[in-house]
């Protein structure tokens, strides 16, 4: 996502602002000299900005509250010059859950667009922000004009351009019906068509933000249906189609000097470290091999350096479930059992090969 900087943590999860908003001010500068605001003028402008990215942070945490009930962490939210992001560590793959973390971000800004209306009823403000003659915010319009571009932003977020929320809405019906993978190209494809549509139209029509959003969303749509396919295949396939069967057990009190001499004769990579029980204490990975070749007057024996991070999973279990495994616990290697022996071993780049050899699959397939 580029550099972003924390303007603050609300509930725990960070807020960012991208540096691309560098230039938002850039442009709002630039807007204010071709329109020759007063200082009044450019404050409500400013002002009206400002709340209005207060609005998109709080549409944000409509989804982030929502997923953080289903048990999803969000790792940030991040706000640019096109809105805001949400980064959520995972998507539920129950539809019933994505309708509802996706839906609850435009609900938000309807919300806020409610509120503001009874507002303006309630002082008697009219409902006409007075655009005939041009846009232009100030003290009499400030509230109408925040209330229709709420109602816009509910709107646009609407539209089934995937993954926008509309997107996603339209991702998760069709997954009820016809499953995720297929729900997931269906939408994609009318995502790319409405990212087409969106740039066509800022051609003819000089609408700079939809030619920065069109290619984001063609990009994205592609992207995330190629993701939804690698996490299928990723939980159909089992650990003991590619697990290591080559690991070699190291003891808690092994000297570090003569473990250094013997692995440069072999090419095994995949370390599981036992105590004097024969019971697996922890594993040593490769990276941690490299560091005692770099500092190894620094350790003695094995378990000076061996990780204790170590867990083991089954040979039906999925790849998917070995890598939530290792991302929720830290994890380098797993060891692999079956009927209750140790039958190999799976770690981090035998995952990622996986990961990339599957990565290369065409869009249609």
């Amino acid at each position: 996502m580029g550099k972003s900087w924390r303007i603050a943590t609300i509930s725990g999860i960070p807020v960012l602002l991208h540096w691309t908003l560098g230039l938002f001010v850039l442009f709002i500068v630039w807007f204010a000299y071709q329109r020759s605001l007063d200082l009044t003028n450019l404050g409500y402008l400013v002002g009206f900005i400002i709340c209005l990215f207060i609005c998109i942070v709080l549409h944000e945490f409509g989804h982030s509250l929502t997923a953080k009930r289903f048990g999803v962490k969000t790792r940030d939210i991040i706000l640019s010059p096109i809105g805001g992001l949400a980064r959520l560590e995972s998507i539920p793959d129950n539809p019933y859950q994505e309708l509802k973390i996706t839906i609850n971000g435009p609900l938000v800004n309807l919300a806020i667009a409610g509120i503001l209306a009874i507002v303006i009823g309630f002082f008697g403000l009219g409902f006409d922000p007075g655009f005939s003659d041009g846009i232009k915010i100030h003290s009499g319009n400030f509230v109408q004009s925040l209330m229709y571009m709420n109602i816009s932003v509910f709107i646009f977020n609407l539209i089934p351009a995937f993954p926008m929320d509309g997107g996603r809405i339209l991702r998760s019906l069709l997954s009820i019906s016809i499953g995720r993978k297929r729900a997931t190209f269906w939408a994609s494809l009318i995502g790319k068509l409405f990212a087409i549509v969106f740039v066509l139209f800022a051609v003819l029509k000089g609408h700079f933000t939809l030619a920065f959003i069109g290619p984001f969303i063609y990009f994205m749509a592609g992207e995330e249906y190629q993701q939804v396919k690698l996490n299928e295949i990723m939980k159909s396939t089992s650990l003991a189609q590619i697990m290591s069967r080559e690991y070699i057990r190291l003891n808690e009190s092994d000297s570090v000097n003569e473990f250094l001499q013997y692995v440069d004769q072999t090419e095994v990579r995949n370390f599981l470290v036992q105590n004097d029980e024969d019971q697996i204490t922890g594993s040593l990975p490769s990276i941690f091999v490299e560091e005692l070749k770099k500092n190894s007057e620094l350790y003695v024996q094995i378990k000076d350096i061996a990780s204790p991070k170590f867990n083991f999973l089954e040979e039906d279990r999925s790849i998917d479930e070995a890598f939530r495994l290792m991302k929720d616990e830290g994890l380098a290697i797993i060891g692999i059992k079956k009927d209750g022996q140790i039958t190999g071993v799976i770690d981090r780049p035998i995952i990622s090969r996986f990961i990339l050899e599957h990565s290369r699959t065409k869009f249609l397939s």
